[in-house]
């Protein structure tokens, strides 16, 4: 989050907007607390491993009312997602 601050307060100085993206229940919060964000890219392939979607109201980004990322991860999904020989270390933080 630092960084992403840094570079869009960088971007902001020289009059350039900023698209934030990847998380987008994350980067919702942060496109609202930055005035050179006027858009938000949406990235439906996370659908289907967390338990909370971007929520979207009259076309526009709705940044989580709960504390933290604003992210709730499916657990379970991601483990059925794995695939086989590959492994990943998942901390169920959260």
């Amino acid at each position: 989050m630092v960084d992403a601050n840094q570079t869009f307060t960088l971007a902001e100085a020289f009059n350039l907007p900023v698209c934030p993206h990847l998380l987008m229940a994350l980067h919702a919060s942060l496109a609202c607390a930055i005035p050179n964000a006027p858009w938000l890219k949406y990235n439906p392939q996370l659908n289907g491993i967390t338990k909370t979607g971007l929520r979207i109201e009259s076309g526009r980004a709705c940044p989580a009312e709960s504390p933290g990322l604003g992210i709730v991860w499916d657990w379970d999904a991601i483990e059925a997602a794995q695939i086989d020989g590959l492994s990943a270390d998942l901390h169920q933080a959260g």
